[in-house]
């Protein structure tokens, strides 16, 4: 809406205010099939999908699990200590095998060893743009929403002796929050920000962890008690009940080897990667039943096979064409791939991602902004089609149906 006064042809005035309409929030159509299940001690979440329209069935124990599609786990469930139930789900298959669990707003609790903090956020930014979740919202979309928020204290005194950098602050008034509790992003493990926010972005509102065929989604935003009174908080809702009711094509796990020496297989176990270890005796013959190749140092003589005579390049080549991935861990020897790309010590303080290549979803500039300079082996030779970082300590080469990822970001190097 733009203003403007004039008199006499002259200009006095002008002013502008951005707006934004959303349609009238209509109940949505979930999958008939779906089978959705809700644990709701405080009731809070079992209201909010009644008058989203959303049929399920209250439960308290894991054998009423057992034909569930989607577990909800409502507002402020959780605690110091997890449901019995929830314990057994853990050491149980149902997750890996597809079912989905959506978490609402919880606070400080015991699970899954995530940190949960309170810094009332009223901002937050879109990490994944194409995310179900999100998709066509911008970063104006998750600030000042309708409302306050019943999740946090509305007034609170700075606690100069908190544990966390950057401490706690003073605060007055709920109103605007998006999200009062938040998780710190995770250091290990499948997790992808779909939306992150605070200091140095280390924080996320909204994420989701994958795990074999099943789904975890954690959703922080303060969206319960602004169900249809927040356009955008509704919108959120509506959107993550339909994406998680919808039937997910049921497809084989990626079947992972690890070529290399027990450094790399350590860098590997502490990331979480679920992989085994390529047959030494037949090297790179083996990698036809394989989806991704994991290369370490020591890889090339595990590559080459018992005998030290399998052709590693045309191995690579055609696996690769053939829809393989591979991914090379700091220190693997780039001269096995089927091209030409090498590397050059330089020194880094900060590591920007490209955009619109999902190999690199969910990481923001802050998760790679080191603050000192590091020496790390940079990207100064490869194919034109290349798609790298600025500056390229990491990079993607496409060929045909297959990938290869070259990481020159070592942890055990970063404070």
């Amino acid at each position: 809406l733009r203003l403007e006064v004039v008199q006499d042809d002259r200009l006095i005035s002008e002013d502008a205010m951005r707006l934004q309409f959303y349609p009238k929030s209509k109940p949505f159509c979930c999958d008939p099939h779906a089978k959705v299940a809700l644990y709701d001690p405080k009731g809070q979440t079992a209201a909010m999908l009644e008058k989203a329209g959303l049929p399920f069935t209250p439960i308290d124990s894991f054998d009423e699990l057992q034909d569930k599609t989607l577990l909800i786990i409502g507002k402020n469930a959780l605690g110091a200590t997890p449901p019995p139930f929830l314990k057994r789900l853990d050491a149980s298959s149902l997750v890996r095998n597809g079912l989905k669990i959506l978490v609402f707003e919880q606070k400080q609790c015991n699970v899954g060893n995530l940190v949960f903090e309170r810094p009332s956020q009223r901002i937050a930014f879109v990490r994944q743009p194409d995310h179900p979740a999100v998709e066509g919202l911008k970063n104006e979309d998750f600030r000042d929403w309708r409302g306050g928020t019943d999740t946090v204290p509305e007034y609170e005194l700075s606690d100069e002796r908190s544990p966390h950098y950057p401490r706690s602050k003073w605060k007055c008034g709920n109103s605007g929050i998006v999200a009062g509790h938040v998780i710190r992003k995770p250091q290990y493990g499948n997790f992808t920000p779909i939306l992150d926010c605070g200091f140095n972005l280390m924080n996320s509102p909204l994420m989701e962890l994958r795990i074999g065929r099943g789904l975890i989604v954690f959703c922080q935003l303060d969206v319960t008690h602004r169900y249809g009174v927040d356009p955008v908080a509704t919108l959120v809702v509506d959107r993550l009940l339909k994406w998680l009711t919808t039937p997910f094509i049921s497809i084989k796990s990626a079947r992972t080897v690890y070529a290399g020496d027990a450094k790399g297989a350590q860098w590997l176990d502490r990331m979480g990667a679920d992989y085994a270890k390529l047959n030494p005796h037949k090297g790179a013959d083996a990698l036809r039943a394989i989806h991704v190749l994991l290369v370490g140092e020591g890889g090339t003589d595990v590559l080459r096979g018992a005998k030290g005579t399998v052709p590693v390049k045309e191995r690579l080549d055609a696996f690769i064409r053939s829809g393989g991935t591979v991914f090379m861990l700091p220190g693997a020897d780039l001269s096995v791939l089927p091209f030409d790309i090498r590397t050059k010590d330089e020194k880094v303080f900060k590591v920007t991602m490209p955009k619109g290549d999902p190999a690199f979803k969910g990481v923001s500039a802050a998760d790679l902004y080191f603050r000192s300079l590091k020496t790390v082996p940079v990207i100064v030779k490869a194919p034109e089609w290349a798609v790298t970082t600025t500056p390229a300590a990491i990079g993607k080469v496409d060929l045909e149906l297959g990938s290869v990822l070259v990481f020159n970001l070592d942890p055990e190097t970063i404070d």
